[in-house]
């Protein structure tokens, strides 16, 4: 089907790759929270293992507030890529924090911060793939950001 017949500007579902990781990510936050729905900071402050990563109600609602708007920005081929691209520069800064102490942004509490610092690394790395795997199945940068000149349905309208 393409692109036109879908209307509002949107892309062909089946072409973007980026709204796959997107998904998974919302129910491991909702599940630390629901682990540990702790809000407590400091050193004493608890936190539960999910899939390997110190869980609290902070680290819950951080994951949220990431990857939430991926679910919008994912509309677009363009906005998918760059948002990915965000989302893993702003996962990385977290695990960078979290090799040098085990309190995270003065508020996170994470008694195994290796490890999250690993996975958080992973998960960016993973990030850039997709959105690399995207750029190349669009047949390269420009042809990826190629929507953001296309008019929305909006200004089409106005015409």
């Amino acid at each position: 089907m393409p692109a036109e017949e879908l209307g509002a500007g949107l892309e062909d579902p089946r072409t973007r790759v980026g709204h796959r990781l997107i998904f998974p990510v919302a129910p491991v936050a909702i599940a630390g929270f629901i682990a540990e729905p702790s809000f407590e900071i400091g050193h004493h402050a608890p936190t539960a293992k999910v899939l390997g990563m110190d869980y609290n109600g902070w680290h819950a609602v951080a994951g949220l507030a990431l990857f939430t708007p991926g679910l919008f920005l994912c509309r677009r081929k363009s906005w998918s890529v760059l948002y990915l691209l965000a989302a893993a520069i702003a996962g990385t800064v977290p695990g960078i924090w979290a090799l040098a102490s085990p309190q995270v942004m003065w508020v996170m509490h994470m008694p195994d911060h290796v490890t999250d610092a690993v996975i958080h690394f992973a998960t960016a790395a993973l990030l850039v793939v997709i959105a690399v795997v995207q750029i190349r199945r669009d047949g390269g940068w420009a042809n990826t950001m190629s929507d953001l000149r296309r008019p929305t349905s909006t200004q089409v309208r106005d015409r």
